[in-house]
């Protein structure tokens, strides 16, 4: 799906309005930013289509970061997965999530067992 960055962005702004209080409250010292595209390589099914990078809530032994962690979404690599904008809502939501997941202290092995079974981490905010 071909899509503008000002559209995109819009998405991704919606997507982080729409989210529960406590949800947003447990981002607010995460930067979410959005770039064109991962500079990991493309290769069979495997695209990039956010990254978490930051120390996971759960590691920090009560005292926050001096910078924020960073959310990243991959405009390009999302809008492939993509037919219609409907469908690219629902891959940026649940990008947002799985990233989410990553900042609370979920590992990939269990966002996916609980993507599979359609369940949102559990956050202590």
């Amino acid at each position: 799906m071909d899509v503008s960055p000002e559209r995109f962005e819009q998405l991704v702004a919606r997507a982080l309005d729409n989210l529960p209080d406590k949800y947003q409250r447990v981002l607010e010292n995460v930067a979410v930013v959005i770039e064109e595209s991962s500079d990991r390589p493309k290769s069979g099914n495997f695209l990039t289509l956010g990254r978490y990078q930051g120390v996971p809530r759960i590691s920090r032994q009560g005292h926050n970061p001096t910078f924020p962690d960073r959310i990243t979404f991959y405009r390009e690599d999302l809008a492939l997965l993509a037919r219609t904008e409907n469908d690219l809502k629902e891959q940026i939501k649940r990008t947002l999530w799985h990233e989410i997941g990553h900042h609370v202290g979920f590992s990939d092995a269990e966002l996916r067992r609980l993507e599979k079974k359609h369940i949102k981490p559990k956050i202590d905010p």
